[in-house]
């Protein structure tokens, strides 16, 4: 089964590689690994890029055409040896060839323990809602941006008790990455997860993210937007839903059960933020947008 296959193309016309189609997918099968290939058109080639348990894989291209991509990794040694960690892989000749998987960071995976274990039977959250930790990623591409070249990857992680949204940034073409830091300002015993990131041409980092601080219970989601100006310094947050929406769950079981899903996304088109998510406001699933 091959799954989340997300693409990028390279729309810069003084790239080496303009109007290369790169699309980043995981290969599940019945084995111990579950391998990540990378394919490109119009060349018509896909190029294993990790041979591990590995999923959640998406690419991104920066000004010189160079291709990036990041993804979750839960073993090393052939899925031999547990691990759950954020990776990194580089071409520089339009898809053909990679660089070694390098590490970004270690994942604390989110989950409930009752959830994940007892109706989901993989990692969840209160309602029945299934979670992974994949990793989003974008690249400071803006000619004038005082970030220009920064690559930025953003995920949800439990190390301090509960899940938060994360970012680690890197100005070296990721040979190196900044210490994790959390873009959510509250949700203190609430749940954050499921981001995206984009960068406008301005330098401007957008992240989105679904968010249960102002429920209480810890049960109603809003979904947000945290925006910021200086390279992922500071952020300031907004609620993109007046109000908060209910979980609603398993309403297609013949796919999967514990799925309200990770379809949130932002994009940009050089000017405006671009939003879409999930809601569930009218007791069922419906797509919104939304620009800023």
């Amino acid at each position: 089964m091959l799954d989340k296959p997300l693409t990028t193309v390279d729309t810069n016309p003084t790239s080496p590689h303009h109007g290369n189609v790169y699309t980043a997918i995981t290969s599940f099968s019945s084995g111990v690994i579950s391998p990540i290939y990378v394919c490109t058109m119009p060349a018509q080639t896909c190029v294993p890029i990790v041979q591990e348990a590995a999923s959640g894989a998406m690419p991104v291209i920066d000004a010189n055409g160079n291709l990036y991509v990041a993804w979750e990794q839960f073993t090393t040694g052939g899925g031999a040896n547990p691990i759950d960690a954020l990776y990194f892989s580089e071409s520089t000749d339009g898809g053909q060839t990679f660089s070694s998987p390098s590490l970004i960071t270690s994942v604390s995976p989110i989950y409930n323990p009752g959830v994940s274990e007892q109706i989901c039977f993989r990692p969840a959250l209160k309602g029945g809602v299934r979670v992974n930790d994949f990793p989003s990623i974008a690249i400071d591409t803006g000619a004038k941006s005082k970030n220009k070249g920064s690559i930025y990857v953003v995920w949800n992680d439990q190390r301090n008790g509960d899940p938060d949204i994360f970012i680690t940034k890197s100005t070296n073409g990721g040979s190196s990455w900044s210490t994790p830091a959390i873009v959510n300002k509250n949700g203190a015993g609430t749940d954050q997860f499921f981001p995206w990131v984009s960068v406008l041409p301005s330098g401007k980092v957008g992240v989105t993210y679904y968010d249960r601080s102002r429920n209480q219970n810890n049960w109603y989601v809003d979904f947000d937007l945290a925006v910021s100006l200086n390279g992922g310094t500071t952020w300031a947050q907004s609620f993109l839903t007046a109000h908060p929406f209910p979980v609603v769950v398993n309403v297609d079981p013949f796919v999967a059960t514990c799925y309200m899903a990770d379809y949130n996304q932002i994009s940009n088109n050089g000017v405006n933020l671009l939003m879409a998510w999930g809601d569930n406001s009218n007791g069922d699933p419906d797509v919104r947008f939304i620009r800023k």
